[in-house]
């Protein structure tokens, strides 16, 4: 694990556009990319990577938008994530991809037509599927994306905190005392002392600071919900897929899992006992994750 760590590495490729996507490197074996979340950067990949760069080269773009990378762009689409994750593998010779969240979300949809990548893993990705629940996720996103586009990404977070605290006592995953609490939070003055925290955050190396993820979200926000009609898509996906959601979960993901597992013509779905939708990530426990990728990859 030491030695794989030292042999960390930075390197840049240019995308379709001309935009700069900059990216890590640790590890040896086949090649693998893991593609961050939203409100995350290849900082928060790191746990995951270490735990599999004794068998693997592991790649961690920073995706557009944020730390080594350049600007989402004008013209930010879900096309121009399946031209950073082409640039990616083309550069490198990665055969496999996994990606948790909106992550997973690009990792599926930019593998189709990818013929250099035969395996794809994603971890709770989301698409809009016209159910019940879409409608109470539209009014929680664009809620957000108001809220930060305004300069009140510290209330974004309170109020997404509080709402995420509802939808999982609901779900028996959150103490729902403390959900009806987190509701009564103050959400402007909070947010305030949140945003105050934002700015005395230093930005250090390759650490993208937490204001600027968050100034990203808004945009990516928008390529999730414009994914309502699109899951037929995915029947072009010729990779072997696997499809992994936690025991702790919002039922959103489940759902997505298994329509996705319904269209894709070479699919598997798992369930992950106690994790929650943060577990890939490095404030999260990505172990099992990484288990669960070493069986899929090596079959």
């Amino acid at each position: 694990m030491q030695a794989s760590a030292a042999r960390n590495s930075k390197e840049v490729v240019t995308s379709a556009d001309g935009t700069t996507i900059g990216y890590r490197q640790l590890g040896r074996g086949p090649g693998l990319v893991l593609l961050h979340g939203g409100v995350n950067a290849a900082q928060h990949m790191m746990k995951l990577g270490l735990a599999l760069a004794d068998s693997y080269t592991v790649y961690l773009p920073d995706r557009r938008g944020r730390g080594m990378s350049g600007p989402s762009g004008r013209e930010y689409s879900i096309e121009r994530e399946d031209e950073d994750l082409a640039a990616v593998v083309s550069r490198t010779g990665a055969e496999f991809v996994f990606g948790p969240a909106d992550g997973g979300l690009f990792a599926l949809h930019g593998a189709i037509g990818l013929d250099q990548v035969s395996k794809v893993a994603a971890y709770e990705p989301l698409l809009m599927l016209g159910h019940r629940d879409d409608a109470e996720i539209r009014r929680v996103f664009t809620t957000m994306q108001g809220l930060i586009r305004s300069g009140r990404g510290g209330e974004a977070i309170v109020f997404s905190t509080a709402e995420s605290a509802t939808r999982a006592a609901r779900d028996g995953h959150f103490p729902a005392w403390l959900a009806a609490a987190l509701r009564r939070v103050p959400v402007r003055s909070t947010g305030r002392l949140v945003d105050l925290l934002f700015r005395l955050q230093p930005a250090r190396g390759d650490t993208v600071a937490w204001r600027d993820l968050l100034a990203a979200l808004p945009d990516e926000l928008d390529l999730v919900l414009a994914t309502q009609g699109t899951l037929d898509e995915y029947r072009r996906l010729e990779a072997d897929v696997l499809l992994m959601y936690g025991g702790k979960t919002d039922p959103i993901f489940v759902t997505t899992a298994q329509e996705l597992h319904r269209v894709l013509p070479r699919s598997a779905v798992v369930r992950l006992p106690g994790l929650n939708h943060d577990s890939a990530q490095t404030y999260g426990k990505p172990a099992a994750i990484a288990a669960a990728l070493r069986e899929f990859f090596k079959a």
